[in-house]
Formats: C-alpha cells, sequence, structure tokens
C-alpha cells in the first residue's frame, strides 16, 4: 500500500485501530477518525491519540483527526485535512459502529417490572437511540462515500470497505444494529454498481468470528471461538489490495478473504 492514502473511521481501539496500524505497516498514510482524541475516565480503553503514537513509534505514517461522524461538518473537515496533509485520498474504510445506547463501562439496560434489568428489545429501544445508530452505521458511511468518490473516479482507482456485522442475520436485541448493518450491505452494492465501472472497488467485509474489542466486551458478546482484530485486519489489507474488477460489490467475510482456498464459509461463529 506504498503511496497509497486512506482513512478509517472509528480508529481509537478495536477493530479501526488495528486496520489503520496494518495500513500504515503496509506503507499507507492514514488518517485515523474519532469523536475525541485522548481517553477520558469513563471511557473504554484506546484513544485517538495512542493509536497514532503506536504507528509513528512503528515507523508509519499517520494524522489524528477528530470527527464526529454524525456531524456534516465534521465529516467534511475530515475529508479535507486528509487531502492537505495527506494528499487524495484511494482508501476508506467505514468501521465507526454505534451499538446499544449508554455510557462506555456500563452495559446499558432497563427496568422491568417482574424481573430483573434487562438489555432493551426493539419494542422498546428509544426512538433516538435507533435513529443514533442508523446515523453512525448507514448515513455516515453513505456521507463519505458521496464526499470521497469523486476524487477517486477522477483517479481512475480507489477502494471503499464497510466494516459490516453478522448482526443483520440475527434478529434479537441487536434489532436497531443489526437492521443498520443490513441496509449498509445494500448500500454497498449500490455504490459499487455506480462506480464498478470507473475502477473502483466497493465492498463490505465481516468477521466469521466475533472480534473480542473493548466494544464488544462492554455489550456482553463474544463467544469460545474468536478472532484476533489483527487477523481481522489481515483481510482489510487483502481486501483493500483487490483488483476492483474481480472484488467489487461484494460481501465478504474475513476468513473467506484470508482463506480463500477453503472456499466461501461465511460466518463461523455457531
Amino acid at each position: 500500500m506504498a503511496g497509497r492514502v486512506a482513512i478509517v473511521t472509528g480508529a481509537s481501539r478495536g477493530i479501526g485501530r488495528s486496520i489503520a496500524e496494518a495500513f500504515a505497516a503496509e506503507g499507507a498514510a492514514v488518517a485515523v477518525a474519532a469523536r475525541t482524541l485522548g481517553r477520558g475516565d469513563d471511557s473504554l480503553p484506546g484513544s485517538l491519540e495512542e493509536t497514532v503514537e503506536a504507528i509513528i513509534a512503528a515507523g508509519g505514517r499517520a494524522i489524528p483527526v477528530v470527527c464526529d461522524v454524525t456531524n456534516d461538518d465534521d465529516l467534511i473537515r475530515l475529508v479535507e485535512i486528509a487531502n492537505s496533509e495527506l494528499g487524495v485520498i484511494d482508501t476508506l474504510v467505514n468501521n465507526a459502529a454505534a451499538t446499544v445506547p449508554g455510557r462506555p463501562g456500563k452495559r446499558p439496560q432497563m427496568p422491568q417490572s417482574d424481573g430483573p434489568a434487562r438489555i432493551p428489545t426493539v419494542l422498546d429501544l428509544p426512538l433516538k437511540a435507533v435513529r443514533m445508530q442508523f446515523e453512525v452505521n448507514l448515513f455516515a458511511p453513505w456521507r463519505l462515500m458521496q464526499l470521497i468518490a469523486p476524487q477517486m473516479c477522477a483517479a481512475g482507482r480507489g477502494w471503499i470497505i464497510n466494516i459490516g456485522s453478522e448482526a443483520a442475520r440475527m434478529p434479537g436485541f441487536t434489532g436497531a444494529y443489526g437492521s443498520s448493518k443490513l441496509s449498509l450491505e445494500h448500500l454497498t452494492a449500490s455504490v459499487a454498481a455506480a462506480v464498478g465501472e470507473l475502477g473502483l472497488a466497493v465492498n463490505a467485509l465481516l468477521p466469521s468470528l466475533p472480534v473480542p474489542t473493548p466494544g464488544l466486551e462492554w455489550v456482553g458478546g463474544g463467544s469460545d471461538r474468536e478472532q484476533t482484530p489483527e487477523d481481522f485486519a489481515e483481510a482489510a489489507v487483502l481486501l483493500a489490495l483487490a483488483d476492483p474488477g474481480v472484488t467489487n460489490g461484494r460481501v465478504r467475510h474475513s476468513a473467506d478473504v484470508l482463506q480463500p482456498e477453503l472456499g466461501e464459509r461465511g460466518w463461523l461463529g455457531g
């Protein structure tokens, strides 16, 4: 990825940080984005500041951009800063995501008169929280692709990776999150159809196994079978290096990207 310029959102921890570090290790200059630069006392482990420090310490190039992806002015500013300081953007990873409402470090629950507290379902999740998840998980990637795709098309090359989730096919308390991620898959295919003949590759990448991250731990997820954030980031690198003429508009699971010789296995988490 030498000479490439990438934006990775939600890069302060977990999957986003691992992808940013992997891209930088492959030679890309990376603009890493998150809502805050540092880490507050009540926040999850990791920060944008720490991601950039780790990349620079390893000999890579990265700049931090504080960005609330639900704010259009922030998204415009993110693209402008990346262009000004790094150059033409040819790689975009839409990773920032919102799952369920609540403060970091405290699993969100709703009181229940006839039993213990529980995770809110689609029937009682506040509509404000539903809208927030769609703003982060769907509308922010949509807007960033609108902002960045034109310069990719003009350059005749570009790679966009939208980070999906198997929650799109798992109904339950993830109703709003899963719905937004399923919509993101359709959006991915739609954008791919619009720009595929112009030399761009637009794909969705999903974990084949749960990835242990601070965010997943916060919502009480995980399983006995997992893959590391570094493995998932390796799949993102391979997808960012794929021939757009071969890989465009697809929903790919990480294990299938890492081990194509085994065929399309999809979700392996049980």
